[in-house]
């Protein structure tokens, strides 16, 4: 006769810490990626860097709506000359 196994330990989510040396000299949105990084919302050489731009925005503004991010997040964006690629709305609402 077979056990049945009832449950299983799964995690449901994980943390990925990484430890950089100090950020001497690094301006903002590079400093903001070194934090994303370190903390694991962001992968070395994701594409997906528009983290960082939400990031910076909710860093620099405190209390805003989805629709005030995603407006800073396209500013931003342009102001650094960076490519419109992961700003639709669904993506900065999660």
């Amino acid at each position: 006769m077979k056990k049945q196994t009832v449950s299983k330990e799964v995690p449901l989510a994980e943390i990925t810490l990484r430890k950089y040396e100090k950020p001497y000299n690094l301006k903002d949105r590079d400093l903001v990626k070194k934090l994303c990084l370190s903390i694991g919302l962001l992968q070395p050489g994701d594409s997906r860097d528009v983290v960082v731009d939400i990031f910076s925005v909710l860093l620099k503004h405190k209390e805003l709506t989805s629709l005030e991010v995603e407006k800073k997040v396209i500013e931003s964006r342009k102001s650094q000359k960076l490519p419109p690629v992961g700003i639709a709305p669904s993506n900065i609402r999660r």
